[in-house]
């Protein structure tokens, strides 16, 4: 019998959307213990080219990173009301937004998806780097970003 390939090889990144970054960020650091010196803040690039759902769209964030135990935390806030970011914002409210995994066959990967079916909901590319949000909510009940690399404490 054939073995099933292992496309997602590790989460670390856990991404979730808020309304207000400055105030959900000194909530974190009020409520949760975690390294605060390991905190990153900033905003989409003015270079970025983003794509959602087939259309060019500019859908600047700002953003907090840090740690937490093990895995990146991400805070985004939409900064006007396009995007994925704002529209699940919209629809659901803070929390989580997706989950960033590490692949090794990230191009496989990718082809697979757009093979099936299952082209990316939102892609931003800047600086000479690309970045892929696949909604799979409807299979497994949750988006995600594939990445060819790990990034945060998992780096490490």
């Amino acid at each position: 019998m054939a073995r099933r390939k292992e496309w997602m090889r590790q989460i670390f990144q856990v991404v979730m959307v808020v309304e207000n970054l400055d105030e959900t960020l000194e909530n974190w650091k009020r409520l949760v213990e975690f390294d605060t010196a390991s905190i990153k803040t900033g905003e989409t690039p003015l270079d970025a080219e983003c794509v959602y759902r087939g259309k060019a769209v500019q859908c600047p964030v700002k953003y907090a990173v840090f740690d937490l135990g093990g895995v990146e935390m991400k805070l985004v806030e939409p900064l006007n009301g396009a995007g994925p970011y704002a529209d699940s914002l919209k629809k659901g409210g803070p929390g989580i937004h997706h989950l960033g995994f590490y692949t090794e066959d990230y191009g496989e990967l990718l082809e697979r998806c757009q093979t099936r079916g299952e082209p990316p909901v939102y892609e931003e590319t800047s600086g000479g780097r690309h970045y892929a949000l696949y909604d799979f909510t409807a299979g497994t009940g949750m988006m995600v970003a594939p990445w060819d690399h790990m990034e945060g404490p998992c780096a490490r």
